[in-house]
């Protein structure tokens, strides 16, 4: 198999294995563990989710503007997985 294909068959399988973020799960993960800081988990934001989890949502005032911006935060993850995939040169 040479090796053009073959960098073609890894990109098939990448964008598979991540297919983007939900909105409607997001928001169950804030509705539920939100203060835990389980939808930062789940947009892969490690580092903020541990935040979340140790302070309680940032005394419960970073849950609240979350209601309003998770949808946004959405559409930034999905849009820089389609940038990932797009710049790659094979």
């Amino acid at each position: 198999m040479e090796e053009r294909e073959l960098r073609r068959r890894l990109e098939i399988i990448e964008t598979r294995l991540d297919k983007g973020k939900s909105k409607p799960a997001a928001y169950i993960f804030l509705l539920f563990l939100g203060v835990f800081g389980a939808h930062n988990f789940y947009l892969r934001k490690p580092v903020l989710g541990i935040l979340y989890l140790f302070t309680g949502g940032f005394f419960a005032i970073g849950y609240i503007v979350d209601i309003f911006i998770l949808g946004y935060r959405v559409d930034n993850y999905n849009l820089a997985l389609i940038e990932k995939i797009e710049k790659k040169p094979y």
